[in-house]
């Protein structure tokens, strides 16, 4: 897009149109509106200004009846009709940058619930309806470029593998005595970083990603000697900017940007994040991400 064309105007566009109207389709039976945003403000990462753009959405499902009861006293205090959505804040973030033709956008989840579904299709419509010349996506990072980034600009401080089989006798599994136990669940050994071992094993595994347990020279089974330790999974630990990633290794397929940030967000009485609090925490992972992903250069997003 050109310099008169910004998707950032798009994007303002698009929330002020749904701080005024609610979308609600009879298919889906959800209810889609913007609650608050915060203008754009402007952040430098590594030589590109990135425009970020944050506020509520708030979302809920209508179609069925159902009673509001107080705990305290088990008495329905509401009965909630069909035609009424209970409608649940969700924050988010966008991050616009210039002369770049790839952004970064992050939703929060909420127990089982999120928006990145009716977020992306509610904008993706929003964004044909006024610019059909052009076509816009908004798709996860890809698990094993995130990996490698994290892999790259973060230090490996442990790796755990992971057996939900106890062994017979797990002193015997290992030679180290690095390992920790659960008898209750599963049996874990612990390795820790000392001297560059594990970070120079896990350099030679980043051109082989995905990852696959049992591989032909698998370099993180060679990395102690295992025996009778038969492990399900390999995690690793990675420590960026002084915050602590944990991943699969052997299910990359399946992991999901996410970012558990309950410990450390301060929760309103009405049990959901202030956001001031979420904002900041969300600032501070989209420098992470930022800070090189590759992000084409090219044209204006």
């Amino acid at each position: 897009m050109n310099e008169e064309d910004d998707t950032l105007e798009i994007f303002t566009s698009f929330f002020d149109h749904f701080l005024a109207n609610v979308a609600g389709e009879d298919e889906s039976k959800k209810l889609f509106r913007i609650h608050r945003y915060q203008p754009a403000r402007s952040i430098e990462i590594e030589s590109t200004e990135y425009r970020l753009i944050s506020g509520i959405v708030k979302t809920g499902s209508y179609g069925y009846e159902s009673d509001i009861v107080n705990k305290n006293g088990n008495i329905i205090t509401h009965h909630r009709t069909s035609e009424e959505a209970e409608l649940l804040p969700f924050y988010f973030l966008v991050a616009i940058p210039r002369n770049k033709d790839e952004g970064i956008v992050i939703l929060q989840s909420f127990k089982q619930y999120g928006i990145k579904k009716i977020f992306t299709e509610n904008f993706e419509n929003y964004f044909k309806s006024e610019r059909a010349e052009y076509k816009i996506e908004i798709n996860d990072l890809i698990p094993e470029k995130l990996l490698t980034e994290l892999l790259e600009r973060g230090s490996v401080t442990k790796l755990r593998y992971i057996s939900f089989k106890q062994p017979v006798d797990l002193a015997d599994a290992v030679d180290t005595e690095d390992h920790e136990e659960d008898p209750n669940l599963k049996a874990e050994l612990i390795l820790s970083e000392k001297k560059g071992i594990i970070s120079g094993v896990v350099n030679s595994i980043k051109g082989r990603l995905p990852y696959k347990k049992g591989q032909n020279d698998d370099p993180l089974k060679k990395l102690i000697e295992i025996t009778s330790f038969e492990y399900d999974t390999v995690k690793i630990e990675v420590r960026v900017n002084g915050k602590y990633r944990n991943i699969d290794l052997c299910d990359l397929g399946n992991i999901r940007p996410t970012m558990n940030i309950t410990g450390d967000v301060v929760f309103l009485n009405s049990g959901h994040p202030e956001f001031d609090s979420i904002n900041q925490i969300a600032i501070d992972l989209f420098k992470e991400l930022a800070s090189g992903l590759g992000i084409e250069s090219g044209i204006s997003a």
